[in-house]
């Protein structure tokens, strides 16, 4: 066989081969991350000129806090060049992204003074202080959200099945911009869902069709298709 056709074969089959993988969701394997940084609002400014205050910036101010000097916060903050830095960031490029903070925002972040047991030190300004919690609470809220599976569910990624009510529409009142959709419950109960008037419309809703309520955090849908009847 020559070695053109035995080509062409191998070709043939690598086409057709299927990889044997686990039949398992793909999404319970991977998990969702996040790098939080502050920009400016000025549309006037490039992406790079908006940039303010990142994760590296936000420890080093959180270390400053803690130890009240540069020199020692410094040790604690990762370089970005880590594989060619043992730990720990230069005084110069630290002062420097101090610097460009507090000249973005035209404010001082950072207080410096003389004096005391160890010859001076530096503090947080007030804006600094700010700046700092800012960062802190909209990082530990983006956490709390990506961590609750109940929240991912209310706002729609996700809805349980118990969440959806199925039950029967015995009155439909309706104005030219809201309608009442009052839905008896099989459990029994009755609930009341206040949508469009164009999603009546659309939906096609009249007394006596089945329904299925979807209970979410601020407000009850109402979804009318075969797979709910």
């Amino acid at each position: 066989m020559s070695s053109e056709i035995q080509n062409e074969e191998k070709k043939r089959d690598r086409g057709t081969e299927e990889m044997d993988y686990d039949d398992v969701n793909t999404l319970t394997k991977v998990a969702p991350k996040f790098r939080l940084w502050l920009e400016l609002k000025d549309k006037s400014l490039s992406e790079e000129d908006k940039a303010l205050l990142g994760k590296g910036g936000a420890l080093l101010l959180k270390k400053i806090e803690e130890t009240g000097s540069i020199s020692d916060a410094i040790r604690d903050v990762p370089s970005k060049h880590g594989a060619r830095k043992k730990s720990g960031l230069s005084y110069r490029y630290a002062w420097g992204l101090l610097k460009k903070i507090s000249d973005r925002l035209k404010k001082p972040i950072i207080r410096k003074f003389r004096g005391g047991r160890k010859g001076g030190g530096s503090e947080l300004t007030q804006t600094g202080e700010e700046l700092l919690r800012y960062y802190i609470r909209l990082e530990n809220l983006i956490q709390a959200t990506l961590a609750d599976k109940e929240l991912w569910e209310a706002i729609s990624f996700k809805l349980l099945d118990k969440n959806r009510l199925v039950g029967t529409v015995v009155s439909v009142m309706r104005d030219p911009v809201a309608a009442k959709v009052k839905i008896e419950l099989k459990i029994p109960t009755t609930i009341e869902s206040l949508i469009t008037s164009e999603a009546v419309d659309e939906l096609n809703i009249r007394e006596g069709d089945s329904v299925k309520a979807i209970v979410k955090a601020t407000e009850v849908m109402v979804v009318k298709a075969k797979e709910t009847l």
